[in-house]
């Protein structure tokens, strides 16, 4: 679980932190669950997941082996980003 991890950082530490968790998800079969409100983030995940209210608005999967393109999401929306090791 990793609840906003690169929240604070500059975007070349958060890039950093994104690529290890990538590299972890993919080389070690670890699923990690990541909240964030960065679009920018979600988009480099395959699994993306909106809520707002307290409700699940989109279960997104997305290509990520293409270059990344920030989904559209409302300042209000928070995003579960999910590596998910099992793929399916």
């Amino acid at each position: 679980m990793a609840d906003e991890p690169t929240g604070n950082l500059d975007s070349a530490m958060a890039d950093q932190v994104m690529d290890l968790l990538c590299e972890l998800n993919r080389d070690e079969g670890q699923t990690i669950v990541l909240v964030t409100h960065d679009s920018a983030i979600g988009a480099r995940v395959p699994r993306l997941i909106r809520m707002r209210d307290g409700r699940l608005v989109d279960d997104i999967r997305q290509d990520t082996t293409a270059p990344a393109t920030a989904p559209d999401t409302p300042p209000d929306t928070a995003s579960a980003a999910g590596l998910d090791a099992s793929r399916g």
